[in-house]
């Protein structure tokens, strides 16, 4: 039996794993290359914070040996790394099978059922009572017989086992009758997508059945061993005895911790983990067709605590020694002994819900279909602390620690992202319940770590901070925790120590909300700072531009008589015409000539986001008052950052009541964000009017100048990036405010995907690809962004009536007029949609519009990778580890190309989600199912394929040899 069994695992590990040198099964969580890690191979590269608070580089000196070992196992699943459960099952099993027959063979008088783990179920359960059936040669008893013949056929069958050499092995036969479970399609739809019966046969005709599952999200999940591994006897650990030393120091003052670390085997961590993942499944809450709600995350919370009673006391220490080394006696060995069977459960419980948290999509649950979703995750651990307030608080707080120190810097974004989201949403929902020396720790990685790069603009950079991921995660968790609340002093006065640097970076303008990266200054005056204009044309636009506000804020002028003030001679010659007067050298969405081509477009958009601009302003001076009162100061003078610049103005003042008009009606309510978008919609005629007419202004002068004209479509789209880019300077001291209105504008057709894409990816001018390529303009969520983006670009697509209109979705169609939009306000053609349902039509629709963005995805970011290989081909530093920038770009098109999968996947509708399969091909019934297939193969032949995009990758390359390229083609075929 011994045999057998290990022989199975084998053919299993063999089959599935592995064939030979070939590596079948490669884990998508493998750190580095997996399409869904949850670690990169190396920490990133950044500007680390010492306890003496002074900047230095990660650490550069490690050993040769270890990089040759690196680059000997890089991209290799079979390299003994245990990165996701269905590893962990086989590696489990694997002892517990090896465990359970040591014991077996051994002639000591130790319990036989011991398998090398405290989990009492496989001990101690219903089905031990069982007994083996009669064998089949064995006559059944018949009426009368004594029980002397039954024990006398047993031992006739005793003999016979050993007359044929064989021995009882304790092994439960079923011999009985086949049982026939009945399939109520109604109750098990999924089972004609589980098995394959062979064009339903009966089962025993076949002789097998295979298993289909073309997705194991949800069903597999990734490891994050956040505490010390358990006991190994066989490990050398003499290099580490100096991180060992402070260890032991911090379990000393922790006897929970120590006990789970001490008591919990590898198989015992296991079975823990993968008990209260089945608990958190299986008692989620749902909502009954008639509404009413089932369950609760208080449930959830009681049952994953039962799990702690399904494990038995841990055995008698054999290395509770003294330091002499003699076994201590009495009461000093039991008291360091701990017996209590479930003690430290809660900090193996911790490590798998937060490590299913940092891999769970924190908003679009649509993205995955994992029940384990983000918000229902945090929920249970709320429900945790509150059952068990005296151990769960302290685990926690032991767990985020630990991954700050060891693991941050290791994470990919995404995983960052979603555990400084959960920290977040913790702390707003316990009273800001928090160790305050973990933020005077954390302060000197935000303060120093991300300060200002003071060169970045002499290098011809844009202007930045530092990258340091520690301080990127705490700078995250502050800025959402103000989501949270109805303002941001909440965050001062309760959450934060008292004058704690920390408050600085709440509001904090620039990039993509997160205030990481490049900064965009929220005081960007628009054609007059930058731009080569006089005095008087600067007070005409800051005149224009208040007269704006009034029009649309104060007295709700009709978009047409706004459009046609925009785009008419009158408000050219006001300005002396100076401002009609650009010139092509750095016509991008940033620089001067920039503001001079978009300034009508420029003035109206700044116009409409007035009111985000006055919101920040208020937030800044609540903040500063906080601050000054937690500090023992007065409060902060209420027009000491009421400056038009922060104001939105530029330089005249605005004020409070520069909103309301001649009726003396203010359009502006407490709800800034639906007042934002609201006027967006309706004065959109306004800004597709406007930019058109810049465009038309610009080619004008262009034909003055004799230059050669760029394509209308390609200046139509740098200036939806010029756009974006006042966007993101008035809107991202919030990300939800920022992400709200660039959407609301991809929804309103102002701007595109693709315009989307090129913004997030740090393309400022017309460039294409080759544009930027310092990076220093790259948004880290730059896939996020996209990602949105696309999805709401992929419903107009759906919706649009015919074949036509421009593939980037913006609100310019191919067969668009310029000089029709300036006229008519751009609004969309009425028309009928007289296209068919046929899913062939429905899918070229949405490649029409994805296939370039994914397209130029891939060749932007490998030109963004080659760049940054070349920059730093000398540097030491960058040959082992990579930088911020590296891993925004890799990770981010990891993410970026998987989730516009999933949008594709899920446009199609339920309705044509398959093509069923004609009798040729193999159609065959399943009862009343018809097996279809799904439209995942449509995707996977298409462009958007991992396959497709990593050919891509790999002509980007051009016969270049960069590893991370390389590395990024393999990821891209696994997605």
């Amino acid at each position: 039996p011994k045999e057998f069994i290990l022989g199975v695992l084998d053919m299993l590990e063999n089959t599935v794993f592995k064939n030979g040198d070939e590596i079948r099964y490669k884990s998508k969580y493998e750190p580095g290359v997996g399409s869904l890690a949850l670690l990169l191979k190396d920490e990133q590269l950044e500007e680390n914070v010492g306890e003496d608070g002074d900047i230095y580089y990660g650490d550069d000196d490690d050993d040769e040996d270890d990089d040759e070992e690196e680059d000997g196992d890089q991209g290799e699943s079979g390299s003994g790394q245990c990165c996701d459960t269905l590893q962990d099952l086989l590696r489990t099993v694997k002892n517990i099978v090896n465990h359970y027959y040591t014991k077996l063979s051994s002639s000591s008088d130790e319990n036989t059922s011991d398998l090398g783990t405290r989990f009492a179920l496989l001990t101690d359960a219903p089905w031990l009572a069982l007994s083996p059936p009669p064998p089949e040669d064995t006559p059944m008893l018949n009426e009368g017989d004594t029980a002397a013949a039954a024990a006398e056929a047993a031992e006739e069958e005793k003999k016979k086992l050993e007359e044929a050499g064989e021995e009882e092995d304790g092994i439960l036969r079923y011999k009985g009758e086949k049982i026939r479970i009945s399939l109520d399609e109604g109750l098990c739809r999924s089972m004609p997508y589980l098995l394959s019966l062979n064009g339903g046969k009966d089962i025993d005709s076949i002789g097998k059945v295979s298993l289909h599952c073309p997705r194991l999200e949800g069903i597999v999940f990734g490891r994050l061993p956040i505490f010390d591994a358990p006991p190994d006897d066989d490990a050398d650990d003499e290099e580490d005895d100096d991180d060992d030393d402070d260890e032991e120091e911090k379990k000393a003052s922790n006897p929970q911790w120590d006990a789970y670390v001490k008591t919990f085997t590898l198989v015992d961590r296991y079975f823990l983990s993968d008990a209260v993942r089945d608990c958190l499944i299986s008692h989620r809450s749902s909502v009954s067709d008639a509404g009413l709600e089932r369950g609760s995350s208080k449930d959830v919370a009681e049952q994953i605590w039962a799990v702690s009673h399904l494990f038995l006391p841990p055995p008698p220490s054999a290395t509770t020694t003294q330091e002499g080394g003699e076994e201590e006696e009495g009461e000093n060995k039991s008291s360091e002994n701990p017996t209590s069977p479930s003690m430290g459960v809660e900090y193996g419980i911790i490590e798998t819900i937060l490590s299913l948290i940092v891999q769970s999509p924190p908003r679009d649950v649509a993205l995955s279909s994992s029940p384990l979703t983000h918000v229902y995750l945090s929920r249970v651990l709320i429900d945790l602390t509150k059952l068990q307030p005296t151990l769960i608080p302290q685990s926690l707080a032991a767990a985020v620690s630990g991954l700050f120190q060891d693991f941050v810097p290791s994470l990919v974004p995404s995983a960052r992202e979603n555990l400084s989201s959960w920290l977040a949403f913790h702390l707003t929902n316990t009273d800001y319940q928090w160790p305050k020396s973990y933020w005077e720790h954390w302060t000197p990685y935000v303060v120093k770590g991300m300060a200002i790069v003071d060169d970045a603009e002499a290098a011809g950079q844009q202007k930045r901070r530092k990258r340091n991921s520690r301080g990127e995660f705490v700078t995250r968790a502050i800025r959402a925790m103000a989501t949270y609340v109805a303002g941001p002093d909440e965050i001062v006065t309760k959450c934060l120590p008292a004058g704690s640097p920390l408050s600085d970076c709440i509001l904090e303008a620039g990039g993509d909300g997160s205030g990481a990266g490049a900064i965009v200054d929220s005081s960007l005056s628009l054609a007059t700072d930058s731009a080569d204009v006089g005095d008087i044309v600067k007070d005409g636009l800051v005149s224009v531009e208040r007269d704006l506000r009034g029009r649309i804020w104060g007295t709700n002028d009709d978009p047409d008589t706004i459009r046609e003030y925009m785009v008419g001679d009158e408000i050219s010659e006001s300005l002396g015409g100076n401002m009609d007067d650009d010139d092509d050298e750095g016509s991008g969405s940033g620089g001067g000539a920039a503001d001079k081509i978009w300034w009508r477009t420029g003035l109206v958009i700044r116009a409409l986001l007035n009111p985000a601009a006055k919101e920040r302003a208020r937030f800044r001076r609540a903040v500063a008052n906080a601050r000054d009162r937690a500090s023992g100061g007065m409060d902060v003078d209420e027009n000491r950052e009421g400056s038009a610049m922060d104001e939105g103005g530029n330089g005249g003042g605005t004020g409070d009541n520069d909103n309301v008009g001649e009726s003396g009606v203010a359009l502006e309510s407490a709800d800034v964000l639906t007042d934002i978008c609201d006027v967006v919609g309706r004065y959109r005629p306004v800004v597709l009017a406007t930019l058109a007419r810049d465009v038309q202004v610009h080619e004008e002068n262009m034909d003055l100048r004799g230059e050669v004209k760029k394509d209308e479509g390609d200046m139509l789209l740098m200036g939806e990036v010029y756009i974006l880019r006042q966007v993101e300077g008035m809107a991202s001291y919030s990300a939800i405010m920022l992400e709200s209105i660039v959407n609301r504008m991809i929804r309103n057709r102002i701007v595109g995907g693709m315009a989307v894409l090129r913004w997030g990816l740090g393309e400022r001018g017309g460039g294409g690809v080759n544009d930027g390529d310092d990076g220093s303009a790259v948004l880290p969520r730059w896939h996020a962004l996209s990602s949105a983006a696309v999805q709401i670009g992929i419903e107009i697509a759906l919706s649009d009536s015919g074949s036509g209109g421009d593939p980037t979705g913006s609100g310019f169609g191919a067969g668009d007029d310029i000089g029709m939009i300036i006229d008519g306000g751009g609004d969309d053609a009425d028309g009928t949609d007289g296209a068919s349902s046929a899913l062939s039509r429905r899918m070229k629709k949405i490649m029409t519009y994805v296939g370039p963005i994914v397209q130029h995805t891939a060749q932007r970011v490998c030109h963004l990778l080659v760049k940054a290989h070349e920059r730093h081909s000398d540097d030491i530093k960058y040959k082992k580890k990579l930088s911020p920038l590296q891993v925004d770009l890799v990770e981010g098109m990891k993410q970026f190309i998987s989730s516009v999968q999933h949008h594709v996947i899920a446009a199609m509708g339920k309705e044509d989600l398959s093509i069923i399969m004609a009798p040729s091909v193999g159609t065959f019934d399943l009862g009343s199912s018809t097996i279809s297939v799904d439209i995942e193969c449509m995707v996977a032949k298409s462009e958007l394929s991992g396959a497709s995009i990593a050919s891509a990758c790999r002509t980007a390359l051009e016969g270049r040899d960069i590893a991370l390229i390389e590395t990024l083609a393999r990821s891209m075929e696994g997605v």
